[in-house]
């Protein structure tokens, strides 16, 4: 029983290692697709350039990039 306890421990201290690696993965994902224009003319060229993402939209980004390095950083 006691060696299935120490097992269990393990387990747990493993998820919680892989939990808080895996949640600002999961916010950054769609953080940054947000950051990419819509294609608004698929079909056809143009020589304007995309207009550039909101400040604040690279702002929550720049965060969820810190908050990745950082949990990375401590375990």
């Amino acid at each position: 029983m006691t060696k299935t306890k120490e097992e269990v421990d393990e387990w747990i201290k493993r998820m919680d290692v892989s939990l808080v690696f895996v949640s600002p993965v999961a916010f950054l994902v769609p953080a940054v697709q947000s950051l990419s224009p819509s294609s608004s003319n698929p079909g056809g060229t143009t020589d304007v350039p995309p207009p550039l993402p909101d400040i604040s939209a690279q702002n929550v980004c720049i965060l969820f990039y810190l908050a990745l390095i950082l949990s990375v950083r401590l375990f």
